[in-house]
């Protein structure tokens, strides 16, 4: 979905910025824990990767594509910064319902 999102976006005409979290590679020794929703510490990468992009491409409106729990990452960082606008497929409005959803699932 995500090559795909790229593909179409580029084609019509829009910059795109794709980065990923840090400690999901093996360039960084941050450590990931599963039983772990999400770390502030990504909305400080998405708040860099927002900022990055309006000063590398001034003239142009800077927004987020955020998916899933993305979009939690993406609410957070508009404490930081604020992206001319926020697109949020499958929008996390209560992180501890979905936990509880799939605790009972044992998941």
């Amino acid at each position: 979905m995500v090559n795909a999102g790229y593909s179409i976006l580029s084609h019509v005409g829009f910059t795109v910025v794709m980065f990923d979290y840090r400690g999901f590679g093996e360039s960084d020794s941050f450590n990931i824990d599963t039983k772990m929703l999400y770390y502030n510490e990504f909305a400080t990468d998405l708040t860099a990767v927002i900022q990055f992009a309006k000063n590398k491409y001034p003239k142009n409106k800077t927004g987020v594509w955020a998916f899933s729990m993305g979009t939690i990452i993406a609410t957070l960082a508009t404490n930081y910064i604020q992206p001319d606008f926020i697109i949020g497929d499958g929008y996390v409005t209560n992180p501890s319902a979905i936990k509880a959803f799939y605790a009972k699932k044992k998941c």
